[in-house]
């Protein structure tokens, strides 16, 4: 908006937009570019020069400024690059540090500062030109003053077709630069992180260390998850890692089988330029595997029913501890006793032994054998088998297994039923002596 003489001539508002369109304000007193010096004046009305000039002598000037003005083109004026007040997108760095940012490639960066005890300093901004990666970087002088500085940049924003008197900024606040100046970093990761290997069926907690390396400000770990064998899982993260600081992302191993696992751990952070970073994670399961000395025992010609005391001994050959926690027979062809030797449960570390004192009683012998089970908590297998072969030197019977009766109606004249089945013995050698009892 053009302002005529009268605008100069009346108070209050009318002064303030004076002011706003040519001159830049000092305290209290406000310059005017190449001629004129003013102020308000308290209860009187109008402007008076220092020094007592009335404000009839500010109208003949300012006629003449306007006189001349109309005859020469007018020339833009540079305009101030006055960079926000604190708290509006500052950050802090310390004198000698470098500081980079980032803008729009080709642009013009002011970088202002001040520090705690200090007013902005609006004169002297140090100046940087964003290159074509869009980064800017800055060193800060020794010469500043001592103690942390409050930085804000501002990035030049160029506009051919802006209009003479159109209140437009031509510096705006780049909130890009502001933000990452002093910018987070991160050190370097490893490709690769191998946890080891535990029990198949325990869990363990590891923490891979995250360090800001980046000056003065914070590391964000946004977010952070897995991918692959799911035995692995995010077991939690710290948000926020200060400048120079060591922070982690705990990772939680469970497996669920005795082989190895892997899986990738992304981290999705503020350090730019590789916000995504990767991980390999390895690591296995282990599993106790019991054996016994022997896979088969053999107790010669036995007539069943027999009872026979004999040694077997268990040994670990796995890779992880293990508990034995029961040592039985097939119960249809052999019962099994523990007579000595081992109490239950009992531990065997991996290539750990034990020798049991056992009573095998021989309920039915048949060309298969009878089994003998030593169960642990070992995953593969969960059990020792050992095979008992004897050779039947007594009778061998065959009885059928059910006889049925029949049905009785009551009241019945006889409530008796008799019925008869045939008892076989299929050796040639040893005779069968039947007792019959009820």
């Amino acid at each position: 908006m053009a302002l005529g003489i009268k605008d100069c001539l009346v108070p209050a508002v009318a002064a303030a937009v004076l002011a706003a369109r040519f001159c830049w304000p000092q305290k209290g007193i406000s310059v005017c570019p190449g001629w004129l010096r003013y102020r308000r004046v308290a209860g009187k009305g109008g402007l008076e020069q220092p020094g007592g000039t009335t404000a009839a002598t500010v109208a003949r000037a300012a006629s003449e400024l306007m006189d001349e003005q109309r005859k020469t083109p007018a020339s833009p004026q540079p305009q101030p690059t006055v960079p926000a007040l604190i708290g509006s997108g500052g950050v802090q760095s310390l004198p000698g540090q470098k500081v980079t940012g980032s803008g729009m490639p080709g642009a013009t960066i002011h970088l202002f500062s001040r520090s705690e005890s200090t007013p902005w300093n609006y004169s002297g901004p140090l100046v940087a030109t964003v290159g074509s990666d869009s980064l800017w970087s800055v060193t800060l002088g020794n010469d500043l003053n001592p103690g942390p500085l409050f930085l804000v940049a501002m990035q030049r924003v160029a506009n051919a077709s802006r209009e003479e008197f159109r209140m437009e900024p031509e510096w705006v606040m780049s909130p890009a630069a502001g933000g990452i100046a002093g910018r987070a970093a991160v050190a370097p990761l490893p490709d690769t992180v191998d946890v080891g290997c535990i029990r198949f069926d325990s869990c363990g907690t590891y923490s891979i260390p995250i360090k800001n390396i980046g000056d003065y400000s914070d590391l964000l770990i946004r977010d952070a998850w897995i991918t692959g064998d799911t035995v692995f899982t995010v077991a939690g993260r710290d948000g926020v890692i200060l400048a120079g600081a060591t922070g982690s992302i705990r990772v939680r191993f469970c497996p669920d089988s005795s082989k190895a696992f892997s899986a990738t751990l992304t981290i999705l952070t503020n350090a730019t330029p590789d916000t995504l970073r990767t991980i390999v994670l390895r690591g296995c399961g282990l599993s106790g595997i019991l054996t016994s000395t022997e896979a088969t025992m053999q107790l010669g010609q036995r007539c069943p029913g027999v009872c026979v005391d004999t040694t077997i001994t268990f040994r670990n050959v796995g890779n992880a501890a293990l508990e034995m926690e029961q040592i039985v027979g097939d119960s249809i062809r052999m019962t099994v006793e523990v007579l000595s030797g081992i109490s239950f449960p009992k531990r065997l570390e991996p290539g750990d032994s034990v020798t049991v004192r056992l009573r095998l009683c021989l309920r039915r012998i048949d060309v298969n054998g009878s089994r003998i089970y030593a169960l642990s908590n070992a995953i593969e297998p969960i059990y020792s088998e050992l095979i008992v072969y004897a050779i039947n030197a007594g009778p061998a019977p065959i009885v059928p297994d059910v006889v049925d009766f029949g049905n009785v109606t009551l009241p019945a004249t006889d409530p008796c039923i008799t019925r008869s089945f045939t008892v076989k013995n299929q050796s040639a050698i040893s005779p069968l002596r039947v007792v019959i009892g009820r």
